[in-house]
This record gives C-alpha cells, structure tokens and sequence, in this order.
C-alpha cells in the first residue's frame, strides 16, 4: 500500500485536497488543507512485501520430503480392517491424503499456513488415541470429528477417536 501510494504521488506532484462528507449529512467533517509532497523523511524503509510472513517449503517440512512413515491403506468405508496399530497407522496416512484439505501435508496447504497434522499416539483397547499438531483452518473440533468418522468407517473395532490432551482441541493450540 505504501509503494502505491508512493507512486500515486510521484505521478500527480500538485497539492491534493480532501474532503470527509458523513454518510448521512452532506456537512463536511474535515477538510485538509493543500499539501505538497517533498520528502519521504518521516517514512520508514520498510516495504509492506516485509510484513508478509514466507511460507514453508518442502525442504524446510519432512513430511513433503520423505513421504508418508506408513504407507496409506487404501480401503473403502465398510471394508473391514484388522485393529492393529499398524493398519490404523495406514489408515491415518490413507485420510491424510483423502482429505487433504484438513491437514499440512500438501505443498499449496503450507504456503497458506496450513501445517496441521494429525498422528497415531496409541490404541488404548477400542479406542484410538491420536495427537493434533500444527495450524488448522478447520476447527480443531471439527478436523477430529472427520478423523473419527473416516477411521470408524474403515475399521468397526473401534469405539471413539480421542486426542492424547483436551487443550489441543483449543483455538489457543491452534499455533
């Protein structure tokens, strides 16, 4: 905004004029008095492209580099699958890529901050114990809410999906 102003002003040098009229009334709130530009003193050197923050690249995120850890178990919902950590490692991986758009793991998603993960901690009996990580754009609520429902769709054994600590369902864990 700064660089466009600054050429705006280069581009017309003579003394500009402004004039602040209220929505509802046609009295005029404040009128500047003719100002000139002749020096760009009491402006900083920062550029406004310095406030943007650079977004992570595959090398600087192992997860784009060496892949998935488990490779994805490719099943349709309904299909049964045997209730073991490595199956539901796979299945994890699976959902991963299914639903991209909840998770970190694709280039386009870290380039907007997007670097959620979601990953196994352990199975405790029925239940699936897993641990958020990362920036959301969903609701952390909400991203466990899919993860459950695609893992009870592909493996009936288990019972809920839970995460390792309540606070990473906060908004305050959403960093």
């Amino acid at each position: 905004m700064q660089a466009l102003l600054t050429v705006f002003l280069l581009l017309f040098p003579a003394c500009l004029t402004f004039t602040f009229v209220h929505p509802t009334s046609s009295r005029p709130l404040h009128h500047s008095t003719p100002t000139s530009l002749k020096s760009f003193d009491g402006f900083s050197s920062l550029d406004d492209n310095d406030l943007i923050p650079t977004p992570p690249t595959p090398s600087s995120n192992p997860r784009l580099v060496d892949g998935f850890k488990y490779p994805p178990y490719n099943c349709d919902p309904g299909e049964t699958v045997m209730y073991d950590e490595e199956s539901i490692q796979g299945i994890l991986s699976a959902c991963r890529m299914d639903i991209p758009t909840l998770f970190g793991y694709s280039s386009e998603n870290l380039s907007v901050g997007i670097t959620g993960s979601v990953d196994l901690v352990e199975l405790d009996g029925p239940v699936v114990v897993v641990t958020l990580g990362g920036r959301f754009w969903h609701q952390r609520p909400t991203v466990l809410a899919r993860v459950k429902a695609y893992l009870l769709e592909r493996c009936p054994e288990i019972v809920d999906v839970v995460v390792k600590d309540e606070f990473e369902l906060t908004d305050e864990a959403n960093v």
